[in-house]
């Protein structure tokens, strides 16, 4: 963190949906998520809540993508 009043945890996952058709990988979707949370307090502890809640929010959002791309139409 840059300032105890400015800490922060920050989560960043890149995700990459892919098949496999006649022996060759095909892409089908990628995607960059990202979350930020402050932290409750500048020592350990707050950084955990601050990254559980970052990681919370990446894996909702990621959660949210794949159920679009597995939509109607999509095997």
């Amino acid at each position: 963190f840059s300032a105890p009043e400015q800490a922060q945890a920050q989560v960043r996952l890149r995700a990459t949906l892919s098949t496999w058709r006649g022996g060759v990988e095909q892409l089908l979707a990628q995607r960059s998520f990202e979350a930020r949370q402050p932290c409750p307090s500048a020592d350990a502890a707050g950084g955990v809540v601050a990254l559980a809640a970052a990681s919370d929010q990446v894996l909702e959002a990621l959660v949210r993508w794949l159920d679009a791309e597995a939509g109607p139409g999509r095997s």
